[in-house]
């Protein structure tokens, strides 16, 4: 019967049927958009142009725009592109990894630490986060919570590889 059929007197080339709301819904995958699951190429840097992190070739990172699996800036950096792609991204701190807090500097007793601990040291907290011995002296030991790269603008070099299908 007519008009039970989606797709029936739609046709695109050849005369093939289609349904439209599909194909409509193909061409918002052309480009990222927030949800999108995506695989990049990328090199990021710092202000120094060293290099802090990279994809090895042929392994593109996977993830999904908008969720807390990356940075934010470098997520949100990918909203509007489209496969091939290629962008430099430029990212804050404070949409990295946050700006350096005093609230994560502590000085303890060097006599509760490892007896080798020395300065870039790691050691596992109670709450899982990781801190780093910053200053190391004979009596006291500076602990530093922040990620390393806090306090730092971070420059990315993408390349959009694929947009994934839901």
């Amino acid at each position: 019967m007519k008009g039970e059929n989606p797709v029936e007197g739609v046709a695109a080339n050849g005369g093939c049927a289609y349904n439209a709301p599909f194909a409509i819904e193909r061409d918002r995958m052309t480009e990222v958009q927030n949800g999108s699951a995506v695989q990049i190429n990328f090199t990021g840097t710092l202000d120094d142009n060293s290099i802090f992190d990279q994809t090895k070739k042929g392994q593109p990172l996977h993830f999904t725009v908008g969720e807390e699996n990356v940075i934010r800036g470098l997520s949100e950096g990918m909203i509007g592109m489209k496969v091939g792609e290629k962008k430099t991204l430029r990212v804050r701190p404070e949409d990295a990894y946050g700006l350096n807090s005093e609230n994560l500097l502590k000085t303890v007793a060097r006599s509760s630490l490892p007896q080798e601990i020395q300065v870039g040291t790691y050691l596992a907290g109670p709450n899982g986060l990781k801190w780093r011995a910053k200053e190391v002296g004979e009596e006291e030991v500076v602990l530093d919570g922040n990620h390393l790269l806090a306090g730092q603008a971070l420059t990315f070099f993408v390349e959009l590889v694929a947009i994934e299908e839901p």
